[in-house]
Order: structure tokens, then sequence, then C-alpha cells
């Protein structure tokens, strides 16, 4: 009974400790990874512009803002625009302190495209590339503007068009490029971030586009951390509760089998000290046969005994000691159980 206690013993300690060992693993991952798919605390961009015309007698405005423009709706006579003036804004804020670099330029992008298929691409440079360096910081911030002669990319457009001949669709895009490299213990990153102002070009109007999104929280490295730490998240939520479950039954056969001692050391101690009273029977009598009175404890069979003159007939079982005095068609019954036969088995 011992041994068996004992290897119920090891083995609930070993596999608790193993996936105890699991758990601060996948935790530390977890831990980890949420960090990085969360170091980007907030991020911001924003583009101002004017739009300058050409000098004329139906407009009496020189320029337009992008509050004016975007407020009335506002499109253009292409051959009316004179040049931009473009204003970018970028901001990031991280939750831990990084080591690194950023660059940034300003270019524009033509292209010729029909239905999504891309016919012609060219890229100018508009603003020579900079870079900062990042030391042990946790937030920066970027500031650029250029001056853009719409003509003269308005031209290079329609040049291409009527050169061939083709029912395309053109477009002028004045990107703020932002090419980071930063990290720290945990992680190393590479961002490529853009801003754009857009301007689809035809042969006689057009309007400007905005686009504002940047695309460092869908980063890779950011979107695996996010896989990985949904991952580790339930392998150490799983890791725990199988742990903790085997824990439980080490505390449970601890207490099964101080209920088995206690029981054990009852039934020894009453045997030993009234054994001139105690009879070893073969088997428990038919109860049906008697009329049976419960006896709560052994005290109350002592009493019975004294009373009756009978001795106390004792039937050992694998869970419990049955006491019994039979008097006529009357029975004493004492029964003494052993209460850690009564849980539950894992294993």
């Amino acid at each position: 009974m011992k041994n068996k206690s004992f290897l119920k013993y090891f083995v609930y300690s070993f596999i608790s400790f193993i996936f105890l060992i699991i758990f601060v693993f996948t935790c530390s991952k977890f831990i980890k990874n949420y960090k990085i798919s969360n170091i980007i605390k907030d991020e911001y961009s924003n583009i101002n512009y004017n739009v300058y015309l050409k000098e004329n007698n139906d407009f009496n405005e020189t320029y337009y803002s992008r509050e004016n423009v975007e407020k009335n709706n506002k499109k253009f006579i292409s051959n009316l625009i004179d040049h931009l003036d473009i204003k970018y804004y970028y901001n990031v804020k991280l939750n831990d302190d990084v080591t690194g670099y950023y660059t940034y330029f300003v270019k524009a992008i033509l292209t010729s495209e029909q239905k999504g298929a891309n016919f012609w691409i060219k890229e100018y440079p508009l603003t020579k590339e900079k870079t900062v360096v990042l030391d042990n910081m946790h937030e920066y911030s970027i500031t650029d503007e250029v001056s853009v002669n719409y003509q003269d990319y308005y031209k290079i457009l329609l040049d291409f068009k009527n050169k061939y001949n083709v029912d395309t669709d053109e477009l002028a895009k004045f990107e703020l490029v932002i090419n980071s490299h930063y990290g720290n213990d945990d992680f190393d990153m590479d961002n490529a971030n853009t801003i754009s102002l857009d301007i689809p070009l035809n042969d006689k109007s057009t309007s400007i586009i905005i686009n504002e999104k940047t695309s460092t929280k869908d980063n890779e490295v950011i979107s695996n951390s996010i896989e990985e730490y949904k991952m580790y998240g339930s392998m150490a939520l799983s890791s725990f509760i199988i742990a903790s479950l085997f824990i439980i039954l080490i505390i449970n056969q601890y207490l099964m089998n101080r209920i088995n001692t206690k029981y054990t050391s009852k039934v020894k101690e009453i045997l030993i000290k009234y054994d001139d009273i105690i009879v070893e029977a073969n088997g428990l009598p038919s109860l049906k046969n008697y009329y049976v009175i419960k006896v709560k404890n052994f005290s109350e069979m002592l009493d019975a005994y004294n009373n009756i003159g009978k001795p106390i007939n004792h039937y050992q079982e694998k869970n419990k000691s049955t006491f019994t005095i039979i008097n006529d068609k009357v029975i004493y019954v004492y029964v003494l159980k052993d209460k850690s036969q009564l849980s539950v088995k894992w294993l």
C-alpha cells in the first residue's frame, strides 16, 4: 500500500514538474511576444498641402489649402494647377526604449494603369535621404516638405499616354518614405512606411487623394509575434491547468493517505483494546432478518455489549469495518469506513 502511494506521489510530482517547466517557458515566450506585438503605443501621420493656381481671370483664389479642398469637395482644372506645397508629419510612440536608426525621403511616382494592370511606372527623388539615430528612445517624429511643379509630371504622363495611344489611367503619387531599423534585447524590427498624396491625372480635371495609412502595425515581426503570443498564451494556460490538476491530485493523495492512516489506526486500536470481547466473523448476517439498530460510535457498541452480554462480531471488508451484536431478532450495527477509498481514482 505504501509503495503504491509512493509511486502515485512520484508520478504526480514528475508530471506536475514537467508541466510547470513548460508553463514557465511558454509564459516567458508569451510575455516577450506580447511586448513585441504591442511595441507600437501610438502612431500618427498627416499631410497638409496648398494647391497653387496659375494666373487666370476665372478664379479669385491664388491657392487652396487642404481644409478648403476637403470642405468644398474641390476638384481642379489640370491646366490651371501651377504647383503644390506639401508638408508631411509622422510620429510614433513605443512602449519600450529602442536603439537603432531611421531614414526618410520624399519621392514622386508616376504610373500608367488600366484596370489594375500596370503599363508603366517611374520614380523621381524629390529630397535627399536623411538618417536619424535612435539611442534608447521610445518616441520619434518626422517633418518634411516639398514643393512640386505639377505641370512637369502632368506633361510626362500625358506624353506617355499620347505616344502609345492607350486608354489608361495616370496617377502621380508624392510619397514620404520612412525606413526604420530598431530594437532592444527582445527583438529587432525593420519597418517600411509610406505616407502619400495621390493625384489622378487626366486631360481636363483632377482631384487630390490623401493616403495616410502606415504599415508599421502590419510589420512582419509584429504580425508573427501576435500569432506566437496567442499560441504561447494557449500553451501556458493549458500547461498551468494540467500542472494545477496534478498538484491537486498530490494534495488529494496526501489527504487520503492521512485519512487511511487514521482509519487503520482506529480499527487496530479497537481490535487490540477489546480483543477479549470481539469475534472475527467470516461474513455479515442478512440484515433483513433482524430489526436493525444503527450505532453511531464504538462507545455505544460497548454499552450494548455491557447490557446484552453477547460478543461483538467484526467483519473486515476492503474499505470498511463492520461491528455487530445479535440479540434474538435485534442486531446492533456500527460501521467504520475508510473514506480514502471513496475518493476518485485518477490513475
